[in-house]
């Protein structure tokens, strides 16, 4: 398996997270390969925005986002998912 970081959020039972909670992944070199995986897990009750973005410059050669979500959302908890890449 490849794994190149990612984020892990975890709202415990009955939580609101007011703000959207937000990640940025960046890639820096040309040729380069990214996987992360984010996880997020909300109890009952709770609630969360969460917003993760990738972003590369142009370079001469391609280069690969490759990520992974898991999210698990109990009874009555809300999750909003939002992702964003160039």
């Amino acid at each position: 398996a490849i794994w190149s970081g990612g984020s892990f959020v975890y709202i415990p039972e009955n939580t609101t997270v007011d703000m959207p909670v937000q990640a940025y992944f960046r890639m820096n070199s040309e040729g380069m390969g990214q996987f992360e995986h984010t996880l997020i897990i909300a109890e009952e009750g709770s609630e969360v925005h969460y917003i993760e973005g990738c972003s590369a410059p142009k370079y001469s050669k391609f280069n690969l986002h490759c990520g992974g979500v898991e999210v698990f959302v109990d009874e009555d908890a809300h999750v909003q998912y939002s992702t964003v890449q160039n």
